[in-house]
């Protein structure tokens, strides 16, 4: 029997807090007999904010001595000070303490993350010749492994995006022809080489969905185990999501319930599925995620404003189409 998959996902909320990229909540593993589509359970988005750190004792050093000694109590009341005025958004009086700051403990990768923030939402457009975007570049060089890391590459991908000078937008939106139609049991082949995670689980977490769409607007910028499967390779759908995701996600949250005043050409929407390789050799069995389309906000107030930006990836119907053989 065929199953139609989820309309549009209206509400894909990204992470609150300001050190964690990518949408918000964890979606359902999927059950791999099941046809229907598995989609995410949007959580409440909270509004964009620094979270605050523990309050250390100034008695003792955050640099390892102890007792703590008067510079570094000093510099300890400086960062502290910059570092309020970053979680109240009051960035532009931030920007000089935080300099300050940084000037005494350049590797202290701690403030070059709130100087890209603060630098970063006062420009409000992320760009390569922006302030912030050397602060990016040091936080990834000085904590390439945290949280705060993870929301810097966030900014360069940003910064370094654009579209290839060849492309041209399709017409097959997601809007437009609905989601895709398919039975669990029947095999599909793909009609391009298409990239399958085989690291990110069936119960796909915000970070991985983040992971899929930065994987195909800056591969070279993401990390992570992936196998090209090449055109033609047959493969059984386990599970679809429909999310959206954006280049402010370094920045703030998209909207949980988004209209259309809020959509810019910033916002991507994102069609994945969860699949296992049925076709024979080296990649047979193997199971992970696989971008199936991505669309990019492009013409506001037209009946379709959205263009497709990666097309169809796999061989089936969408239901437009349906309606259309009927």
């Amino acid at each position: 029997m065929l199953t139609n998959s989820k309309s549009r996902l209206v509400a894909c909320g990204l992470a609150a807090a300001l050190f964690v990229p990518g949408c918000s909540g964890d979606d359902p593993a999927p059950t791999p007999s099941a046809t229907a589509t598995a989609a995410p359970t949007p959580q409440a988005t909270a509004t964009q904010a620094p979270k605050a750190a523990k309050t250390p004792d100034p008695h003792f050093s955050p640099l390892g001595g102890k007792p703590a000694t008067e510079e570094e109590k000093e510099y300890y009341r400086l960062q502290k000070k910059a570092e309020d005025l970053v979680f109240a958004k009051n960035y532009k009086d931030a920007i000089p303490l935080l300099e300050q700051a940084y000037e005494q403990q350049p590797k202290d990768y701690e403030n070059a993350f709130h100087l890209m923030i603060s630098h970063g939402s006062l420009e409000g457009v992320a760009s390569k010749a922006s302030a912030a975007y050397p602060y990016a570049k040091k936080v990834l060089e000085l904590a390439p492994n945290t949280n705060e890391a993870s929301r810097a590459r966030e900014y360069l991908i940003a910064a370094e995006f654009s579209p290839p000078e060849d492309f041209k937008y399709g017409k097959k939106t997601l809007a437009s022809y609905g989601g895709f139609v398919y039975d669990g049991e029947t095999a599909y082949k793909l009609t391009s080489d298409t990239p399958l995670h085989v690291d990110i689980q069936a119960r796909i977490t915000k970070d991985g969905k983040a992971n899929l769409w930065e994987a195909e607007v800056a591969p070279e910028m993401v990390s992570g185990n992936r196998v090209t499967l090449e055109k033609g390779t047959e493969i059984k759908v386990l599970s679809e999501i429909r999310f959206f995701h954006g280049l402010t996600s370094w920045r703030k949250p998209l909207p949980q319930k988004p209209g259309e005043s809020d959509f810019d050409d910033s916002y991507f929407e994102v069609d994945a599925m969860y699949v296992e390789v049925v076709s024979d050799g080296d990649n047979k069995g193997k199971k992970g995620w696989m971008v199936t389309q991505i669309d990019r906000f492009m013409n506001p107030g037209e009946t379709d404003p959205w263009a497709t930006w990666i097309p169809s990836r796999v061989d089936m119907l969408r239901a437009a189409e349906v309606v259309e053989k009927k």
